[in-house]
């Protein structure tokens, strides 16, 4: 795994699935996409500072073309969903793994889907589903889960873009052994509670396109608004 100050002065993390195969160190891991770059610029919940503090994934098929061919860059892009995938495959210790976010339903059938597809044994994990609010609040539940289940070595975050990233780097700082993935929607996609775009729309990067037509109302701010955000941010930042 090779990470690189660049872009906004984050560490961005070049092959990404290295991150397994070669080994993963303790810290805070963050998949960027368009949407986190929208709450970069506009620094919300102090996000910017948590990104700062991070391993950054390229997710989002637009900033990766940005770094890629815009900024002459070498970046792997990588979904959390897949990373996600691909950990479940290779991890042994399976009672070291926390699963944190969502609602009890959900982490249920995620429970059961890991068992059906990656092996089995995955009742051994951790399964939390933090009170609702904002970061403080559920940090503070986790803070305490998590001194009561001192067993924990990865963390699996499904909070939801802002809060994750902010809840994910307090967790570093209190518990600087762990390694904290931010993996959004991956337990409902992988829970199968939601669909995931073809995998042909993930390819071409329009996997947004998927998504707000599944998911109209949560996802038209995102990809009207904060998009607009974010692209007037990159070209603001290209144009120095």
């Amino acid at each position: 795994m090779r990470e690189h100050k660049d872009f906004l002065n984050l560490d961005f993390i070049e092959n990404g699935m290295d991150v397994i195969e070669k080994g993963i160190l303790p810290g805070n891991y963050v998949f960027m996409n368009m949407h986190m770059v929208s709450e970069y610029a506009l620094n919300t919940e102090g996000v910017r500072d948590a990104l700062c503090n991070s391993s950054v994934f390229l997710d989002g098929a637009p900033i990766w073309f940005y770094l890629n061919k815009m900024k002459s860059r070498s970046y792997a892009r990588v979904r959390g969903a897949d990373f996600l995938r691909q950990f479940c495959e290779s991890i042994d210790d399976k009672g070291s793994v926390f699963f944190i976010g969502s609602e009890d339903s959900v982490l249920n059938d995620l429970r059961e889907n890991l068992d059906a597809g990656f092996g089995g044994c995955w009742e051994r994990a951790r399964y939390f589903s933090p009170k609702f609010g904002g970061a403080p609040e559920v940090y503070s539940d986790i803070e305490r889960y998590l001194l009561n289940n001192d067993d924990a070595r990865y963390i699996f975050l499904g909070l939801g873009c802002p809060k994750q990233e902010v809840v994910g780097d307090l967790i570093r700082k209190r518990f600087p052994g762990l390694s904290v993935f931010c993996v959004g929607a991956a337990f409902d996609f992988i829970s199968g509670n939601k669909p995931e775009a073809p995998e042909f729309m993930q390819r071409v990067g329009v996997e947004w396109f998927y998504r707000l037509l599944s998911e109209p109302g949560r996802t038209f701010r995102r990809y009207t608004v904060n998009s607009y955000i974010a692209i007037a941010f990159l070209i603001k930042v290209y144009r120095g």
